[in-house]
């Protein structure tokens, strides 16, 4: 079941309209649904763990999902264990370079998305 759907519209010459509609199928039966590419995960995960050292890594979650204009994004949650539960800001403002430069070579173009949790937030949230 496909729970949203987005649609860009462009005016084109004499007052006619041209609508894509890009079909978002992130959630279904209101569940993210997670990546599958293994390569994918991996590449990410890999850079993840590599810029936010000495942060342990918890979890990745990637899905891909569209932003609010409809453009497809990559939506990335890290859940982390550090000092004083907090990451290096130098590390976190690097990743979306570093990330970018590894989704490259597998054609990957969505754009990084990243939502950040500590353990314990991710823990609250789930319960």
């Amino acid at each position: 079941m496909l729970s949203a759907m987005a649609a860009k519209i462009k005016q084109k010459q004499g007052g006619v309209f041209e609508i894509h509609f890009l079909l978002r199928n992130d959630y279904i039966d209101g569940m993210m649904t997670q990546e599958t590419d293994p390569a994918l995960i991996t590449a990410i995960h890999d850079v993840v763990v590599r810029e936010l050292e000495p942060a342990r890594i918890a979890r990745v979650d990637v899905a891909r999902d569209l932003d609010h204009d409809g453009d497809p994004i990559l939506r990335i949650k890290i859940v982390f264990e550090a000092d004083n539960d907090r990451l290096n800001p130098t590390a976190v403002r690097g990743l979306i370079r570093h990330l970018r430069e590894a989704l490259t070579p597998l054609d990957v173009n969505e754009f990084p998305m990243f939502n950040f949790a500590t353990v314990k937030e991710d823990a609250a949230a789930a319960a």
